[in-house]
């Protein structure tokens, strides 16, 4: 038998690089966990807006793959963490007795509030679910987002013809806000608690506009494109940076000042 002898500092140092080698494929654990909402016979997905509150839940659409029983196509889930991570399909009716039950009920869901409500649509116009009661019940005026009082903000045809207003509407009642001056039609992007509402206007020939709607008053915003809007009225979107069009990431602060990807 042969042994091989080595100094100190030698075997320190081969020590050393062993430990580095056998911690270098190892990555640090990740803090997030990530929680797969199952289809079951489809694809949950989650509409652009205010989808996801700060208590977790989700709300969205279940694209179903075609089956019997009227089932197929778009429906409205809800996912509530807070029980246990229950997925509820608001509308449906389960079988009882002799009623064969119904899954039929097409629509989905577009905002989300920290109240635990959802606002979408189906076939009869625009819908509220209150996770709290799992009622769902029919509003007046157009679907859009939800605050946290329970008023919605969305863009419409019902009441003005082909040019989409602003609309907002609360226990039933239903207030058309208009549009910005010379604009064409609005489209809604965000709101927030504090009566606020951001959205692209157009403004006819192709031409477009971003407006936030504030206290009765439309204030536009130059050479920007909306996208979302944070409790404190901070705005998100995007900015031409040359006469090519080219567009950068850029907010404006709640005071208003622009900052862009290129500042």
């Amino acid at each position: 038998m042969r042994y091989v002898l080595m100094s100190r500092r030698t075997f320190c140092t081969l020590l050393g690089f062993a430990l580095t080698l056998g911690t270098a494929g190892r990555s640090t654990a990740s803090p997030y966990k990530v929680t797969v909402l199952d289809g079951n016979g489809g694809s949950l997905i989650v509409q652009s807006g205010q989808s996801l509150d700060n208590l977790g839940q989700v709300a969205g659409t279940w694209l179903q793959d075609p089956g019997g029983n009227g089932a197929g196509g778009e429906h409205p889930y809800f996912y509530d963490p807070t029980e246990g991570g229950k997925v509820s399909l608001p509308g449906l009716i389960s079988p009882s007795g002799q009623d064969p039950g119904s899954y039929s009920y097409k629509g989905d869901f577009l905002s989300l509030n920290d109240s635990g409500q959802a606002v979408g649509w189906n076939a009869q116009g625009t819908i509220l679910y209150d996770s709290k009661t799992g009622q769902v019940t029919n509003l007046p005026g157009p679907t859009g987002l939800i605050t946290d009082s329970g008023r919605v903000y969305g863009s419409g045809y019902q009441l003005v013809g082909w040019a989409p207003h602003l609309y907002s509407s609360q226990n039933g009642a239903v207030q058309d806000l208009g549009t910005p001056s010379a604009a064409t039609g609005v489209s809604v992007m965000a709101s927030n608690n504090s009566g606020q509402v951001l959205v692209n206007a157009f403004m006819g020939s192709g031409q477009g506009g971003a407006f936030l709607y504030s206290g009765g008053k439309w204030t536009a915003l130059p050479n920007f494109v909306a996208a979302a809007m944070n409790a404190q009225g901070a705005l998100a979107g995007s900015t031409s940076t040359n006469a090519l069009g080219n567009a950068q990431a850029a907010v404006i602060s709640s005071s208003g000042a622009l900052y862009s990807a290129g500042d």
